[in-house]
């Protein structure tokens, strides 16, 4: 188990943060962000990704990568835009609506394998 971390994480979600865990899971996971230092933004809306980073109403958080997480119906509205462009990777609710514990577990396996 990892203890410290160089990377700086953000997560923004539009409504309450671990809406979409199952129980006993987003405090666990909570925790372990909060442990990194992860930066939580709840009730905030991504308004557009670009060059500059992550673009909000408020503020632009500059990033080197980012992972969208969209809900439970599968849009893949900027997947489509981007595959042609850069290496784009479908998962979790992006290919069948699922459960967060496994399109976590998705992200993990695609970021060991890249």
């Amino acid at each position: 188990m990892l203890k410290t971390t160089d990377r700086q994480v953000a997560i923004f979600e539009r409504g309450k943060l671990g809406a979409g865990y199952e129980n006993g899971v987003a405090w666990t996971t909570f925790g372990d962000l909060n442990a990194f230092g992860a930066e939580l933004y709840k009730n905030t809306t991504v308004l557009e990704i670009n060059s500059s980073g992550v673009v909000t109403q408020d503020f632009t958080w500059p990033c080197d990568a980012v992972i969208v997480a969209v809900g439970t119906v599968p849009k893949d509205d900027l997947y489509q835009q981007l595959r042609d462009r850069l290496p784009c990777h479908k998962l979790g609710n992006l290919n069948r609506p699922g459960r967060v514990i496994d399109a976590v577990a998705a992200g993990t396996e695609l970021a060991c394998r890249l």
